[in-house]
């Protein structure tokens, strides 16, 4: 099958020396979704694709592509637009570094998914801006809205066993919102307090914090018959005065629920290793 020529947008997921003057690549396209690219002379003086194989850098390649090949081909690259903001920040290049990582190891080779490159520089864009205080939150929540888009959201809508409407207890009565439920790793949702059984790995929160969490994995749902069907919006939800408490929670929930339900996920070495033993 002949190559034919592509033009597209794209991140660098990460990248490495090749030869005295080459680089291969792991891009992530709008268009074409995870690719591994080869671009021949890039580290040259004169190269055609300058800085657009650096990372935090979005820009527009052509290359040569071809279905079942393993390396593309770059032809050339420039420079649409850079996070300047995340590069001099150790905690912004820390959870910047953990975006790439995390559509690294979630993304399989050749599939597109629509939406999910907008999202992802729509993360940047909020970890270079945010003050420092924000960013673990908003870098969960990128997480869980990816993952959403992707097929694995946690199921909050309401209780896994009896139905019990989450929202209702939300916008029910203050102490309704403050009842404690569970979140159960293994299930990948929530149970209500009456239904609510002790058993292992159950993480207990508050109704209006689990709102908080279904709210960054898939929207607000008073405004889903806004959204056209398939579209997805770049929004990303994060909280005005986030405590450690919270965020540790938050990492909790994250970390253990996708290392449960997606196979090929094993966490974030951008972030380190460290957790919380237990939440009560």
């Amino acid at each position: 099958m002949a190559s034919r020529i592509v033009k597209c947008e794209g991140l660098v997921l990460r990248n490495l020396r090749y030869g005295d003057t080459s680089r291969v690549a792991t891009l992530f396209t709008d268009e074409l979704g995870k690719i591994s690219v080869i671009g021949k002379g890039v580290r040259e003086p004169k190269s055609p694709l300058g800085a657009s194989l650096e990372l935090f850098c979005r820009s527009e390649f052509v290359l040569y592509h071809r279905l079942g090949r393993n390396l593309q081909m770059l032809k050339s690259g420039d420079v649409n637009g850079e996070y300047p903001g995340v590069l001099r920040h150790p905690a912004r290049y820390s959870f910047g570094c953990a975006v790439l990582e995390f559509l690294d190891r979630m993304l399989l080779e050749d599939e597109p998914v629509r939406g999910l490159f907008a999202l992802s520089c729509r993360a940047l864009l909020h970890l270079e801006a945010l003050p420092a205080v924000r960013l673990a939150e908003v870098f969960r929540a990128f997480q869980l809205r990816a993952s959403a888009v992707l097929g694995y959201a946690p199921m909050l809508d309401g209780c896994l066993h009896c139905s019990r409407p989450l929202e209702e207890e939300v916008l029910g009565s203050a102490e309704s919102a403050r009842a404690v439920w569970s979140f159960l790793i293994a299930e990948g949702g929530a149970v209500c307090p009456r239904c609510r059984t002790g058993v292992e790995g159950e993480v207990r929160l508050t109704a209006r914090a689990l709102w908080r969490i279904r709210s960054m994995s898939q929207g607000n749902p008073r405004r889903e018959n806004e959204i056209r069907e398939g579209e997805v919006r770049e929004e990303i939800t994060i909280s005005e005065a986030p405590n450690e408490t919270w965020v540790q929670t938050l990492e909790f929930i994250v970390e253990e629920f996708l290392q449960y339900h997606v196979e090929r996920y094993r966490g974030l070495k951008s972030l380190g290793s460290g957790r919380i033993l237990a939440v009560s």
